[in-house]
Formats: structure tokens, sequence, C-alpha cells
């Protein structure tokens, strides 16, 4: 029994490194791709009330592209949050964003991880890449 749970154990850290490898691999343009990280303690009304503020801070954003994709990815987290009472037992890491496909195609693309090891911090960050340093 101990057995097959270090192996399932196993099992997930193979796949949670191959998933961040991907991530890492991805661009989009301007500062249009979002990291969220949820530790554990925090409740998920505050995220939303968060997100739905920066939301609003979009307005400000001056080129019209990077807005609209800006508020595709906010507007996509928030529709997956609401399946959620409270973060998982280790937190979260939601990252979204519209990614370049390579000449003028590119594609919202949304991944929400558990990690193995307890989140400790809080963090909402926009770039031209994810944030996976606190992973």
């Amino acid at each position: 029994m101990a057995e097959t749970a270090r192996m399932d154990d196993a099992r997930r850290r193979y796949e949670f490194k191959k998933t961040l490898e991907k991530l890492q691999a991805k661009q989009g343009s301007g500062t249009e791709l979002i990291s969220l990280y949820v530790p554990p303690d925090k409740q998920i009304y505050d995220v939303t009330g968060q997100l739905r503020d920066e939301f609003g801070q979009c307005a400000n954003i001056k080129s019209k592209q990077t807005r609209t994709n800006v508020q595709s990815a906010i507007s996509s987290i928030l529709s997956r949050l609401k399946y959620y009472k409270n973060p998982p037992e280790n937190g979260m890491a939601i990252f979204c964003g519209t990614i370049q496909l390579g000449g003028d195609r590119s594609d919202l693309e949304c991944t929400i991880i558990e990690p193995p090891e307890p989140l400790n911090l809080y963090m909402y960050r926009c770039s031209s890449n994810f944030e996976l340093e606190p992973l």
C-alpha cells in the first residue's frame, strides 16, 4: 500500500514538472499572460474581488489588443474560480493568457495547478511569459 502511494506521488510530481516545462515555453506578445498564485488560507472571494478590480484597471492599457486579451484572461479565470469554495489544501496556481501560435494565430489557454508543496504566497502578475519562480 505504501509502495502504491509513493508511486502515485512520484507520478504526480513528474506530471507537475512536465506541466511547468510546457508553461515555461509559452510566450505572449506584450504583458498579457497572467500568473495567479493562491495560498490555501486565502479566501476565493478575496481573489475574485481583486480580479474584478484588475478587470476595471485594464481600461488603462493603451494597446487595444493587449487590453482585450488581458480582459479575456481575467474573465476566464473568474469563470473557473466559480467552481471553488476554498483553495485546495496546497493552494493553487493559475496560468492564463493568449499564447502566440505563430503568424496572426493565437489561442487563449488556461491551466490550473495544485502544487505538491503548499504555497505560502499570494501573487498576481501580468507579463509576456508565465511567472514560474515560486513553484
